[in-house]
């Protein structure tokens, strides 16, 4: 009989009804917003999901920019385009034990600067532009 190692466990955030939401939009310029939403643990201040994205209102309609988000054990990016293509790209693994909250919540912090500072060359690349 051999031992085989366990399967890699992947970080997911608890049920939606298992915490509570704390959401907000930020409007960065005419028609540009970025929005964040954050999931505690229900009572405590135990971070266990972010997402923050970016939107462009175009003929009365607001279509995905970028986003970032926590699922499926990573913190990864999706950079959308006008043309519906998505591309998405992995930013970090989240531990599965220990210091997840600290982890999610520094990763959430930096990527709201990150959008506040780049929704210029965000929406150029959404758009189709070079830079």
């Amino acid at each position: 009989m051999t031992i085989q190692p366990a399967e890699d466990e992947c970080y997911e955030p608890p049920p939606d009804e298992e915490c509570d939401e704390f959401s907000s939009t930020l409007d960065l310029a005419a028609n540009v917003r970025m929005g964040t939403r954050q999931m505690y643990m229900r009572g405590t201040s135990e971070l266990v999901y972010f997402a923050v994205w970016q939107s462009h209102k175009i003929d009365g309609r607001w279509e995905k920019v970028v986003r970032v988000d926590c699922h499926h054990g990573t913190v990864h990016r999706h950079d959308f385009a006008r043309s519906g293509d998505n591309e998405m790209a992995v930013l970090d693994v989240i531990p599965v034990k220990g210091g997840t909250s600290e982890f999610l919540g520094s990763w959430c912090t930096r990527i709201e600067l990150v959008m506040q500072n780049e929704w210029e060359a965000n929406l150029r690349r959404w758009h189709g532009d070079k830079e």
